[in-house]
């Protein structure tokens, strides 16, 4: 289990924590590449944001994840479960599908929306 099915990024992020620097080695490396004029907020979001990316990774390979096709096969099932049981329901089947075929005598369109007459002949048919 991992990050997916591509071996380059499982041994990108593997390189990233076994790589042999320290902590302040890292932060010294992403510094050098700065420019020499960078905002002091710009710095400091740069350092926050390699401290998440470590720490998601190292969690990661803490945690015992699941595969994205696994998650989505877990997830297809239970909505096949889902209607099977929604199916057993009396009544239950085509009673969705009948109200959204109302006709409404005309004053709606297929969106939904009300469909009025201008006003101009409605107050003409009004006289």
């Amino acid at each position: 289990m991992g990050f997916g099915d591509d071996e380059g990024t499982d041994m990108a992020t593997k390189k990233i924590l076994t790589d042999g620097l320290t902590n302040k080695q890292r932060i010294l490396r992403m510094v050098e590449r700065w420019d020499d004029d960078i905002p002091f907020e710009q710095a400091l979001y740069q350092m926050f944001a390699m401290k998440k990316i470590i720490d998601g990774i190292k969690s990661a390979e803490e945690e015992d994840l699941i595969d994205h096709d696994e998650l989505f096969d877990e997830l297809e099932r239970l909505c096949d479960e889902e209607e099977a049981q929604a199916g057993m329901v009396p009544g239950s089947q085509g009673r969705s599908n009948a109200s959204a075929r109302v006709d409404h005598h005309g004053r709606r369109a297929n969106n939904g929306q009300v469909v009025r007459k201008s006003a101009k002949k409605a107050h003409a048919k009004a006289t």
